[in-house]
């Protein structure tokens, strides 16, 4: 197991709060792209039969290099059928803390981890000091609309 200093411990649950902030920044607007999206499928509009919806998010360090850059789809974050929620991992206020597999600190274990946040170390493999170097975050949210013409 990986050894993590107090000090880490405290960055981490700041940082962690953070990332929560932007997950919801995303959700947000990609609940908002999806409405677009369906308003246009429910109009015809163009003869639009569908549409995907993925955020591209990527995550700089200090000296701007790139630390990773990871896909993740968000469609359906609406059902058309009765409106509700599509579960994606982002901003769903689960605890994603998989530390005590990785790290001996029975304080890092007790914080409660965002989806982001759990990507970085345990799905991307990102150290947790590269994640405390993490200055900014980009992300892209994408609307991808399928159509169908009649012959």
């Amino acid at each position: 197991m990986q050894i993590i200093t107090q000090e880490q411990v405290k960055a981490i649950c700041i940082f962690n709060s953070k990332l929560a902030t932007i997950e919801t920044s995303i959700k947000q607007r990609g609940l908002e792209e999806s409405q677009r999206a369906i308003e246009k499928m429910l109009t015809q509009e163009h003869n639009i039969n569908g549409y995907e919806l993925d955020v591209e998010i990527s995550m700089h360090s200090k000296s701007k290099e790139l630390l990773c850059r990871w896909h993740k789809d968000l469609k359906p974050l609406y059902l058309l059928d009765n409106a509700e929620q599509y579960n994606c991992n982002i901003a769903d206020n689960i605890n994603y803390n998989s530390t005590p597999n990785l790290y001996d600190n029975k304080k890092l274990h007790n914080q409660k981890h965002c989806w982001l946040l759990h990507s970085l170390y345990h799905e991307i493999g990102v150290s947790f000091e590269n994640i405390l170097n993490i200055e900014y975050i980009w992300f892209d949210i994408k609307v991808k609309y399928q159509y169908v013409e009649t012959l």
